[in-house]
């Protein structure tokens, strides 16, 4: 019996469910909430399969009769919190205006997925994929990507949300300006980072002008090139006059007669024997020193070199190899 009474429970609650989703359907509701909670599903399982743990405080046992039992503050009160706010986030953000939807994600219907930009992000284990890097989707980091004035975020809830921006470029129109705006998000946030982005790009550029300016000039034919090959220049004949060249025989005819001469064509049977060295020739390779004081400042050099290489600079290969082997000879990197 009580078998049957359980499957016709079953069996009504069922029912109820189904009426009810026939009805949201015909009002156009439960699409939006399946894309949300589809979008959202790896997060809210497994906080939502919490089990509440009350502690119950040390209290004297002549005070049990007495006095009911205080229950202390779980660490899965911020679960519960964030797992509250990401039911709110997906039940009320298609007609709340406390979302962002300029500078974070936002739900795009051709692909049936959440974007950061033009990226598609991807939830796992409480974790944010974009392109191809993971970020812990904390309280502080979901904020920042879905509340217009974000709140409860951390400085590694900023780091990552930097990254994010760099990565993806939400910040910046088609054209590369930033989308500004005269919200709290853009002016307490994003100008922010923005800024910083400009600074270390400054930076960076400031840094590989050195090098430039520190490598050997090479002549630029460029200018003399196009001159060449410019329809203005024209061909001229260069002639050169020769001073007219009298042969007299009779002026040079005591060569045959000179002593001195003579003697410098005067052969022998038994020559002498001349030795030498050889002559010298620059086999010296033309190396550049650089000299530093603190294995530190290698360091730094070789993190710029690496990042004029990952832009795509060939020339400095040489460079970081003898810098990674200077750090091996001094025991620094293995």
């Amino acid at each position: 019996m009580n078998k049957e009474k359980v499957l016709l429970e079953n069996l009504i609650t069922s029912k109820q469910n189904i009426q009810r989703k026939i009805m949201e359907m015909k009002r156009g509701v439960i699409d939006s909430e399946n894309y949300f909670r589809e979008a959202f599903k790896p997060i809210i399982e497994p906080l939502s399969t919490h089990v509440k743990q009350n502690v119950i405080c040390n209290t004297r046992s002549t005070e049990l009769e007495n006095k009911a039992e205080t229950p202390c503050i779980s660490e899965e009160d911020n679960d519960d919190e964030l797992n509250s706010s990401y039911e709110n986030f997906l039940n009320n953000r298609p007609k709340s205006t406390r979302y962002d939807k300029s500078y974070g994600m936002y739900y795009d219907k051709d692909s049936d997925s959440y974007k950061i930009g033009k990226h598609s992000v991807t939830f796992s284990h409480g974790k944010l994929l974009l392109l191809n890097k993971y970020y812990q989707f904390t309280p502080g980091l979901w904020s920042l990507l879905c509340e217009k004035e974000p709140k409860n975020t951390t400085i590694a809830d900023i780091e990552s949300y930097y990254n994010i921006l760099k990565t993806s470029g939400v910040h910046l129109k088609a054209d590369g300006k930033p989308r500004t705006s005269r919200y709290h998000k853009w002016v307490t946030v994003v100008k922010p980072l923005y800024d910083r982005m400009k600074m270390e790009e400054k930076q960076f550029n400031e840094e590989i002008s050195k090098i430039n300016e520190n490598t050997t000039p090479r002549i630029n034919l460029k200018s003399f090139n196009n001159h060449l090959s410019s329809s203005s220049a024209k061909r001229r004949k260069i002639t050169q006059e020769f001073e007219p060249f009298d042969f007299n025989p009779e002026a040079n005819s005591s060569m045959s007669t000179n002593p001195v001469v003579e003697k410098m064509f005067n052969f022998t049977s038994s020559p002498k024997t001349m030795k030498g060295s050889g002559l010298y020739k620059d086999v010296l390779p033309q190396t550049q020193l650089v000299y530093y004081d603190d294995p530190n400042e290698l360091v730094t050099r070789l993190n710029l070199l690496t990042s004029s290489q990952s832009v795509g600079n060939t020339g400095v290969n040489n460079e970081i190899i003898s810098i990674l082997e200077e750090l091996r000879e001094r025991n620094i990197i293995v």
